[in-house]
């Protein structure tokens, strides 16, 4: 049987021997740092996502209130009917398991496209954020006038 003495100068052996230890230190850093650093790995992906989205309902909006605005159409209910069928055909959102029904605004001179979805999320359900919403708006006004359109496109290169 150990002695007093003989224990405690067996326990602050293992104690120091303990703090001094080194081996690991690492690991336990990465993985207190795993999650978080997953975590926003995972946010920057859900948000890349819901502004691609965005850019493609921002572009198919703006074709549609075009659309609509220059269409020869006399009637209300047919500027909304081709600025709706524009969006469709240009957002394609079933690719990304959305649906989207534009809301259109026809006003004397003006066509407004507005559309809202609501991107569901995969990583930052972590964080219960389940979906992030989307809005885009879309407005052309024609002011009574026909609406001309110019392209230019230049070239820096001046090798022919």
């Amino acid at each position: 049987m150990m002695n007093r003495t003989g224990l405690r100068s067996k326990l602050r052996t293992t104690t120091q021997n303990f703090a001094a230890d080194r081996k690991g230190t690492v690991a336990m850093i990465f993985a207190g740092a795993f999650v978080p650093i997953v975590a926003v790995a995972g946010i920057s992906v859900d948000y890349s996502r819901a502004q691609r989205i965005q850019t493609i309902m921002q572009v198919a909006a703006d074709a549609a209130s075009i659309a609509a605005a220059t269409a020869s159409a006399p009637t209300t209910a047919q500027r909304i009917t081709i600025a709706t069928d524009v969006f469709n055909a240009n957002a394609k959102l079933s690719r990304f398991n959305l649906t989207a029904t534009p809301t259109v605004n026809v006003q004397t001179g003006s066509v407004e496209v507005s559309v809202d979805v609501n991107v569901p999320t995969t990583f930052m359900k972590i964080v219960a954020i389940n979906e992030v919403p989307v809005r885009v708006t879309s407005q052309v006004t024609t002011a009574g006038k026909t609406l001309e359109l110019s392209l230019v496109l230049v070239s820096s290169d001046t090798r022919f």
